[in-house]
């Protein structure tokens, strides 16, 4: 572990906790801005997971009657439409 003091006006705002409406809200617009050859990544905050955030997003593609594929790599979300949903 490596560490480094710095000025507190330098360090990041803490985020605040997204509600569970705010993460559904968040999750919707993402699937419903889906189009093919399009790739949503999303860049976690410090109280998601990948899996948490992809369970989300397969649950609102569900209520939109959308398929949606999504995979994580290095604490990344990334997901697209599945080929042959309409936009």
């Amino acid at each position: 572990m490596k560490y480094t003091l710095i000025d507190r006006e330098k360090a990041p705002r803490e985020a605040l906790l997204a509600t569970t409406s705010e993460r559904r809200r968040l999750s919707e617009d993402v699937v419903v801005s889906l189009t093919p050859g399009k790739v949503a990544e999303i860049k976690l905050g410090p109280d998601d997971t990948p899996r948490g955030v992809k369970a989300s997003l397969t649950r609102a593609a569900k209520r939109h009657d959308r398929e949606v594929r999504s995979w994580d790599v290095k604490g990344v979300v990334y997901a697209e439409l599945v080929e042959g949903e309409s936009a």
